[in-house]
């Protein structure tokens, strides 16, 4: 949580002065922000949080129609589970573990504690005074006292992403194997009551991602196998359909299952007769569904690319769509531009926002491509984009913020690129090589790449003075390689 806590700093830092040129110049980028698609949501009052890669967004509800921003925080790896109770926010964020929020003012969360454990935290339950968290293993915890988080036991026979608690009795999903039912009256000294196996290790069509279950019978998102049923006293499988894309999670109430199946949109299967599934809609969605919230008869289904969607299923025959909220995009770098803050925002293209209230967008520079990473000289803005498998360097004219001039766009070759600017050049990393971009005339980029030995991908660069510090790989071998180089005029490398 230590990068978490100097994010937050650094923003705050940031919104209380106004930057200079020379203050922001040598913080170019500020960071990288690695993040994913929306795939995290609850809901609680007139507050739905949602995670998009490792941007948490607290958004105000109180009209489904016209959603709008309370706050965001960013956290150090991707955001997998939020669940609430009262005001408090449980984040199952990856790496960055379980971390709890107060959310009693959603304009303004604060983290009162965290929990790390040895792998990633993908999802949370919360049973009274105990939370397991799914972190490869089932680890217990006391929250008697959130702000006081300690360990009671660890049920470490199986590696689980989601699991799902009935009484005493918590089911585990075993990916490729299947399901363990673990009694932890006991959260101490957890042990295994019995195993479900839905057609052996090999068989990855059977991956089960996600699991609800109602009396005595369990329904299963199986990935490529769709969407089945099991009766948990024999074991069988009982009903299955076979979704178009592939199922990763289910949301249910009493009769009716919301099946987010990625590719396959959002599925609305009848469960009242565990013996015959049966589907009664499917939402497309055009895009890529990964989970859903349901509170009442109001659905909030999680977009992979965009954001959330919002449908009123009073009528499951006729849902009707509310609200669209686009969240931004998963962020992948920013950077600090005078009184701004500058994010590539993937599909979401370049957006600018107010330092002093980072919910206000300022302007958008968005197409057909996907942003990368940013960085700023004077008055430009400059990013990276990819389309299909192409990439490219941008230069924008951002001397009025809420104004973006496009200026001019030169080939960049493929991969992941960083941005270093060197006198009056960018110096952009990729894959097949590094190219030096003269800025000295924006409007007509010319560009000259720099190679290093054949059969090596440049992974990362950095140039300081005449020296380049270059590490590659040879992808044949995976072996590593770090080279010092020397450059002249920034026009070739010996």
């Amino acid at each position: 949580m230590n990068q978490m806590r100097t994010l937050l700093i650094l923003l705050y830092l940031c919104s209380s002065i106004a930057l200079s040129q020379e203050d922001y110049w040598n913080i170019n980028p500020a960071g990288r922000i690695n993040g994913g698609g929306t795939n995290a949501i609850s809901v609680h009052g007139n507050v739905c949080l949602t995670g998009s890669g490792n941007l948490l967004t607290l958004l105000n509800i109180s009209s489904l129609r016209e959603p709008s921003i309370y706050s965001r925080l960013y956290f150090s790896d991707v955001i997998h589970e939020i669940k609430i109770i009262d005001s408090l926010a449980f984040i199952a964020a990856g790496y960055a573990g379980l971390v709890i929020l107060d959310i009693s003012d959603p304009a303004h969360p604060l983290e009162i504690s965290s929990y790390m454990t040895t792998s990633k935290v993908t999802d949370i339950i919360i049973d009274e005074e105990v939370v397991f968290i799914a972190s490869g293993h089932i680890y217990a915890l006391n929250a008697h006292n959130p702000n006081a988080l300690y360990l009671l036991g660890i049920y470490d026979r199986i590696s689980t992403e989601k699991p799902f608690l009935v009484d005493d009795l918590l089911y585990a999903t075993y990916d490729m194997y299947g399901l363990q039912r673990v009694n932890v009256s006991n959260p101490a000294e957890m042990y295994l009551e019995r195993s479900y196996t839905l057609g052996g290790g090999t068989d990855t069509g059977r991956r089960v991602k996600d699991i609800a279950v109602i009396d005595e019978f369990a329904f299963l998102a199986c990935f490529a196998h769709g969407f089945m049923s099991i009766a948990l006293g024999s074991g069988s499988m009982l009903s299955r359909i076979n979704t178009p894309g592939y199922s990763f999670a289910v949301e249910t109430n009493d009769s009716i299952a919301f099946v987010s199946d990625n590719t396959g949109g959002l599925r609305i299967i009848d469960i009242n007769d565990p013996f015959e599934l049966r589907e009664i809609l499917s939402l497309d969605t055009l895009a890529i569904v990964t989970s859903s919230f349901l509170e009442g008869t109001t659905l909030f289904v999680c977009d992979h690319t965009y954001g959330i969607n919002i449908y009123d299923v009073s009528e499951l025959a006729y849902p009707t769509l509310l609200a669209s909220f686009d969240l931004g995009g998963p962020p992948q770098s920013c950077t600090l531009f005078n009184d701004y803050f500058v994010m590539a925002e993937c599909h979401s293209g370049i957006g600018i926002y107010d330092l002093r209230d980072t919910t206000e967008l300022i302007s958008r520079f968005a197409g057909d491509f996907k942003a990368y990473t940013v960085a700023v000289k004077d008055s430009l803005i400059l990013f990276t984009k990819s389309k299909t498998h192409t990439a490219s360097f941008i230069t924008i004219d951002a001397s009025d913020p809420a104004d973006l001039i496009f200026l001019d766009s030169i080939p960049i070759g493929t991969g992941q690129n960083d941005i270093q600017i060197v006198d009056s050049f960018a110096i952009v990393t990729s894959n097949n090589g590094i190219y030096v971009i003269d800025l000295s005339t924006p409007h007509d980029l010319s560009a000259t790449r720099l190679a290093v030995e054949s059969g090596l991908s440049i992974l990362d660069a950095v140039f300081q003075d005449s020296l380049a510090y270059i590490t590659t790989i040879d992808y044949s071998y995976y072996n590593f390689y770090f080279g010092v180089y020397s450059v002249h005029d920034y026009s070739e490398l010996e």
